[in-house]
């Protein structure tokens, strides 16, 4: 399982994701994105980005009042600003998930060192 943030979407959308990266993705991994994140996602991005999404066929988990108050806590812990950023590493803490696919390493790998999954791997794209 591998969690998606918006930064990786905003690479769908600039073509920074090259095609040969998202089949290797796509037959290897199970992909997930909270339901927030989304919103970044549909806010500018059209075309190439949104059949790139459909393509890969991520699970999108809402964000609930646990996925939200452990992304709180993080950010407390990290002294963090990026609620988004936080939800992404709640929801990979909560799945357990191997990787996350982000354009922020520096602040989603701070974030993870500090949550009960740290083994969770932080992949730039």
């Amino acid at each position: 399982m591998a969690i998606l943030d918006a930064g990786f979407f905003l690479a769908l959308a600039k073509n920074a994701a090259p095609n040969g990266f998202l089949v290797r993705a796509r037959e290897s991994k199970s992909f997930a994105v909270p339901a927030s994140t989304l919103a970044e996602f549909w806010r500018t991005h059209r075309g190439p980005a949104e059949a790139r999404f459909g393509w890969l066929r991520p699970r999108v988990v809402d964000v609930d009042r646990a996925l939200a108050r452990r992304a709180g806590e993080l950010l407390a812990a990290t002294r963090g600003s990026n609620a988004m950023d936080a939800i992404v590493v709640a929801l990979a803490e909560r799945l357990r998930a191997a990787e996350i696919y982000t354009s922020d390493h520096a602040d989603i790998e701070k974030l993870v060192r500090n949550c009960a999954h740290p083994r969770c791997a932080v992949v730039s794209v």
